[in-house]
């Protein structure tokens, strides 16, 4: 026993000499002439030495070039058989007599994402026929595709991606020789990379290439290349593919039941194809498919089958389809699936409860759709990151532990549904959390604190537009994340320093109107530079006495004191707001009595300043304006004659229930892009400018009541029309069953004392636009569209249709004559803020009057308003009292 011990211990050594023999074969030095080619390769190749982490680093101290980093060679010759070059910021292209084309061993080339500035695919490349793999994605590489690859009958890889091109650069295309020219004699090829190739010529040939050239190809992609469809039954013959991406093409056609035969498919991406018609449901029962993208094909419909047990599902996304139904229990089955994006589809009925079977889970998006009743729990999934199941009809209540263990859970967002009771606590305590959703719905009660606010990483809260009450919890205010926080048209309550809130110092968003706060505000300014830089800030309705200190906001793109107690002059110093970037402004119903001088009005989009007590000269608004509301002020001076020149963009202009005098200057009539225009309850005077009577294509409602104005009024606009003129007496016609005198004998016009008749049935504006009316969705929105000619057809096409609907019937004051089909729904106008926010059809009426969602009854002196029809937010309002009364509490609110 001895012996045979002592004989294994003298072996050891020779067992070491051999392994170290054996390393050396494989792992030995080069051969000298491959080193010197590679660095005559690096000698000959412009690089970014600060960029590359390979090419940098080959130095001729280093002996063995095979242990050179993006090298690798043959363990028993020593040849070079691989370059992984990929990244290396390799610019300029690569000349023709390049080393490179030398290494006749080379198995394996990796070129991609280079700056080769869109030169050509270098010849000199198809020399290297011993090539397995070549990789030149995303390299520079521009024009014809050669078809010398036809000679490279070894490659298994081909990837010639080119999705990501700099602007003003050509890409690769496929047109003479063409695809089938291209691939021919590739029988080898498992994977071709062809996206983003312009292969439009190849538009329906494509198919029939490939499956007669490629009959071991498993994986096929081409995204973006402007193919086009139907997919040919040819392609059927590819009885190995496995993954098949056809992402943005343009294939016009219905999905190929046949698709559902490949035994071994695992990923089919098909999002933003044009599809149409009915999914064939075979295809969502293959067992072994992984991976499932239809999504941004609006016209195709289909619905959810039974799923098979253990399917291999993981990923499922449907956005943006016709697909519809509800979600079928068997969903349960799908134990693998980690990513559901369903979001804009028609899916209805109830979340199934087996959703909480779903350990997997990371991402789940059902929002947007017509989903009802309870949410399921979903405890199981605790790599569960992202929950969106906003815009839907979801109610009932969510238990206070309903996210307990949810660790890693980043965002919530449970918007636009119908819950309610308290807010579930357990969401306050998770840490990892970034954002809280939960806008729109029915939640009531106290807030809770948050636990161990300070390690938050919350950046997003908004629970604007519920029932909560009570006051906001001071930990709130630890949250050194946070920022966008918005509370909106809650019934908060309780005093408020704004000096608190200003310790959120990563804050940029700030919206807390429409509660029952006391907002106080310090005239101390020594810490202003300390504030956090916001772009949005409102505080509509919250009791403030005085303007906040914002003197140094170099950011703010959206400044809202409306509703307020504010007195005394605008200062100067709120027109330099945001160095420039300020694009809505809302002052209106204040107290405020004048603009401090000097004052330069930025490039506002929308200016609102109506119902105060401003006096003086009316200032002239920004040239980009798109929103303008001066009404129910003292102004008293006469209209800018270039008032025109300053309205270009202008949708919506009103002074009405002002003191102006003078006539409406001529230059009116360049704002051709106005949809409102409402001068009433002035003293202006004079003719009234022909083209606002005459064919204008832009201008829906017209009010130019209770003025000093004279002359005859007829053309094809004022049909119908006659509230718009009313309570001027020096005007006559048909439609005012006035006939016109002799010039010689027609009556001066009255003088105008500056006040108006409360009881007089003309319309009042302060009630239809009070706020910001719809001006904060389209202005800010749609406005920058007007500068665009596509921008602007689009939205005349909109705000004409959205006219002639809320006109139609009676409280009309000046609509064309134009067929409105019925059962046309009324658009609600769109609320935008530092994140997107759509409003929705709420049986509870709290928004404040606007355009589009009331309308005047003349015969009854009323302002109607539709209940489910939203503007923006504020305190609930009896709109079925009439205007009289209302503009009588509206100057006891603003005195």
């Amino acid at each position: 026993m001895k012996k045979q011990e002592f004989s294994w211990v003298f072996l050891i050594p020779l067992f070491q000499i051999l392994l170290i023999t054996h390393v050396t074969s494989v792992y030995g030095q080069c051969i000298k002439d491959q080193k010197e080619l590679l660095f005559q390769l690096k000698d000959g190749l412009q690089f970014d030495a600060s960029v590359s982490t390979r090419l940098v680093k080959w130095n001729k101290s280093t002996e063995d070039c095979c242990k050179w980093e993006g090298v690798s060679c043959d363990g028993s010759s020593g040849f070079v058989i691989g370059l992984e070059l990929d990244g290396e910021a390799i610019y300029n292209g690569i000349n023709s007599s390049s080393s490179l084309y030398k290494f006749q061993n080379l198995q394996r080339l990796n070129l991609a994402n280079n700056k080769f500035n869109s030169t050509e695919i270098p010849l000199g490349l198809f020399n290297l026929t011993s090539l397995t793999y070549l990789n030149l994605s995303n390299c520079g590489f521009a024009g014809q595709i050669p078809d010398r690859f036809s000679r490279m009958k070894r490659l298994n890889i081909l990837d010639l991606s080119s999705l990501y091109v700099v602007s003003g650069e050509s890409s690769l295309k496929i047109e003479n020789p063409n695809l089938k020219m291209i691939v021919q004699n590739l029988t080898e090829l498992t994977k071709l990379y062809l996206d983003g190739v312009n292969m439009s010529t190849q538009a329906k040939t494509w198919s029939q290439a490939i499956s007669s050239s490629l009959p071991n190809l498993r994986i096929l992609c081409l995204k973006r290349n402007h193919i086009s469809g139907p997919i040919d039954t040819s392609l059927e013959r590819l009885q190995f593919l496995s993954e098949i991406y056809l992402d943005q093409n343009i294939l016009n056609d219905t999905v190929p039941e046949f698709l559902a035969n490949f035994k071994n498919l695992t990923i089919l991406r098909l999002s933003s194809c044009n599809l149409q018609g009915m999914f064939p449901q075979k295809i969502l029962q293959i067992p072994t498919l992984n991976v499932l993208d239809l999504s941004n094909n609006e016209n195709l419909q289909g619905s959810l089958p039974e799923l098979p047990q253990n399917g291999s599902l993981r990923t499922l996304m449907l956005s943006f389809t016709n697909f519809s139904g509800v979600l079928p229990e068997s969903i349960g089955n799908l134990g693998s699936l980690s990513k559901m994006e369903m979001t804009n589809c028609n899916f209805s009925g109830i979340i199934p409860n087996s959703m909480g079977n779903l350990t997997s889970l990371v991402h789940l998006d059902f929002s947007y759709n017509n989903l009802s009743g309870n949410i399921p729990s979903l405890q199981k999934s605790k790599n569960l990151i992202h929950l969106d199941l906003s815009h839907n009809r979801l109610s009932g209540t969510i238990l206070s532990s309903y996210f307990e263990g949810l660790e890693n859970l980043l965002h919530v967002d449970l918007g636009f549904n119908l819950f309610r009771g308290s807010i579930p606590s357990s969401l306050f305590a998770l840490q990892s959390l970034r954002k809280i959703k939960l806008l729109q719905n029915q939640f009531s009660g106290l807030l809770a604190n948050f636990s161990n606010a300070s390690r938050s990483q919350l950046d997003t809260l908004d629970l604007s537009s519920n029932n909560l009450n009570g006051s906001i919890p001071l930990s709130w205010f630890e949250l050194k994340c946070l920022n966008i926080l918005s509370l909106y048209s809650n019934q908060l309550s309780g005093l408020l320093q704004l000096e608190t809130i200003h310790k959120l110092g990563n804050l940029t968003s700030l919206d807390l109107s429409y509660n029952n706060l006391s907002i106080v505000t310090s005239r101390n300014r020594s810490s202003q530079t300390l504030l956090p830089q916001y772009r949005t800030f409102k505080l509509a309705s919250c009791q403030l006495k005085s303007f906040p200190n914002l003197v140094n906001q170099l950011r703010l793109t959206v400044l809202d004191l409306s509703d307020n107690q504010i007195g005394g002059a605008i200062p100067n110093w709120t027109w330099s707001l945001g160095n420039g970037s300020l694009a809505y402004l809302n002052f209106s119903q204040n107290r405020l009595v004048s603009l401090q001088e000097p004052y330069a009005i930025p490039r506002l989009s929308v200016l609102d300043l109506h119902s105060n007590q401003l006096t003086g000269k009316i200032p002239v608004p920004p040239e980009t304006a798109s929103y303008v509301d001066y009404s129910a002020n003292n102004f008293s001076s006469s209209i800018s004659p270039d008032i025109g020149k300053n309205l270009t963009f202008a949708y919506f202009f009103s002074v009405s229930r002002n003191k102006l005098t003078g006539a409406i200057p001529n230059s009116i009539c360049q704002a051709i892009y106005l949809k409102v225009l409402d001068m009433s309850n002035n003293g202006f005077s004079g003719v009234i400018p022909s083209c606002l009577l005459g064919e204008r294509k832009s201008l829906v409602v017209l009010n130019l009541g209770k003025n000093n104005f004279s002359g005859v009024i007829n053309g094809t606009f004022v049909e119908n029309c006659e509230g718009s003129f009313r309570g001027n007496e020096g005007l006559c016609g048909k439609i005012l069953n006035r006939t016109c005198p002799k010039p010689q004998t027609g009556p001066s016009p009255e003088p105008y004392n500056g006040q108006s008749d409360s009881s007089s049935s003309s319309l009042d504006w302060q009630f239809i636009f009070t706020g910001i009316g719809f001006g904060v969705g389209t202005a800010i929105i749609l406005g920058p569209l007007l500068f665009f000619q596509k921008g602007t057809h689009w939205l005349d096409e909109k705000i004409d249709k959205l006219a002639q609907i809320i006109l139609q019937s009676f409280g009309i004051i000046c609509t064309r004559n134009e067929v409105v089909e019925e059962g046309q729904d009324t658009y609600n106008a769109v609320y935008s803020d530092e994140e997107d926010r759509t409003t929705t059809e709420d049986t509870t009426y709290k928004g404040r009057y606007c355009l589009l969602c009331s309308r005047l009854d003349m015969f009854r002196n009323t302002v109607v308003h539709d209940p489910k029809c939203m503007c923006h937010t504020s305190t609930p309002a009896n709109f079925s009292s009439s205007s009289s009364s209302l503009s009588t509490s509206s100057s006891n609110k603003t005195p």
